[in-house]
């Protein structure tokens, strides 16, 4: 006889899995540290408010409003409706072939995938639904023979960042740099996401690498204070894309685990090293970042219970992060060892008739 089937899960089970997913999710980012709200730059200046349905442009209410902040991302939709966004995308593109359907009419078929990226993981969001029961306390107690009850549902939903779409275009605004900030700025993009092919996408109010689309996102540029707030998040996210497979190939893990953890140690602690070598963190900014950095740095190591060797071994890292970004070899006699007067000019804009 062969065993009886595995019985389906009962609604309330659904619903019990559901609330247990949302608080251990809150669990596992409070004993990491992680502040949604806690950016260096202005979410309010960012070009987007509330997550909300890119399609239905209605923003998400409650605890989903909390949950869909850890993201960064701030648009979100079905797997089916990015599907559809995709689509419509590369057809205005013109990234499309004509094929013919079993009918013989002709249509357009994309070229080119939009859509939610392989091996993205869905946010589960709640909601309540009224239904219409009998009322147990009818006739006794209430002339009401039906009763209305919330019943709670949920729904998965991806953020744009695990989208191939771009940034919507937005006024990114100017922002208020140095010229040594600039010369920094000019510098990173000659010399390395322009020769790398790395896109850099302004807009939202996420700041994040996407490693399967080689591109890095950034908030709204005029969100930020200034070029020493910024600076310092582009270099972050620039040290992450030194550890994509066709250049230092790192390990980036998923969110929560030892490989996202040890990632971010290098990024950061790569980022630090590059603020030095720029010199873009002058005076009190400077022993108030590294007094930020190390914080940082020692939160990782607490929450991973890591060896004192772990350090060392992401220092490894992050140098050979920089040396990569900088194209400069440990040993070379020619190896520049600071942003100094001479070389910054280069990079720095002219001079106005205002200035």
């Amino acid at each position: 006889m062969t065993q009886a089937a595995k019985a389906k899960p009962t609604a309330k089970q659904r619903k019990d899995k559901v609330v247990k997913e949302i608080g251990e999710f809150f669990e596992k980012q409070l004993k990491l540290g992680t502040k949604p709200w806690n950016k260096p730059w202005d979410v309010s200046k960012c070009s987007h408010a509330l997550p909300h349905n890119i399609v239905s442009q209605k923003p998400y209410r409650g605890v989903n409003v909390w949950i869909l902040a850890f993201t960064g991302d701030q648009e979100f939709a079905s797997f089916k409706q990015w599907a559809e966004l995709g689509r419509k995308h590369a057809i205005a593109n013109k990234e499309y072939e004509w094929r013919q359907d079993r009918q013989g009419k002709q249509y357009k078929s994309p070229t080119t995938y939009y859509g939610v990226q392989k091996g993205q993981t869905a946010h589960t969001i709640v909601y309540f639904s009224m239904i219409r029961v009998e009322n147990d306390k009818y006739p006794a107690e209430s002339d009401d023979k039906y009763v209305k009850i919330p019943m709670l549902k949920y729904h998965k939903v991806f953020g744009r960042s695990q989208t191939n779409l771009p940034m919507p275009e937005v006024d990114h605004g100017e922002l208020n740099m140095t010229k040594r900030e600039r010369a920094v700025e000019n510098f990173m993009f000659a010399n390395y996401f322009e020769e790398q092919g790395i896109d850099v996408r302004w807009g939202g109010t996420r700041a994040y690498y996407n490693v399967s689309s080689d591109f890095i996102g950034m908030p709204d540029r005029v969100a930020f204070k200034d070029g020493f707030a910024m600076l310092p998040t582009l270099l972050h996210e620039a040290i992450h894309s030194t550890g994509h497979m066709k250049r230092l190939s790192r390990k980036f893990g998923i969110f929560g685990d030892k490989d996202y953890a040890f990632e971010e140690l290098v990024a950061e602690m790569g980022a630090s090293i590059l603020c030095r070598w720029f010199n873009i963190l002058p005076g009190d900014a400077l022993e108030e970042g590294l007094e930020n950095q190390a914080s940082y740095v020692k939160n990782w190591l607490e929450r991973l219970k890591s060896d004192p060797g772990f350090i060392i071994k992401a220092g490894a890292k992050a140098q050979k992060a920089v040396d990569y970004i900088l194209q400069t070899k440990f040993g070379e006699e020619d190896a520049p060892q600071s942003f100094d007067e001479e070389e910054w000019h280069l990079f720095a804009e002219e001079e106005t008739e205002e200035e």
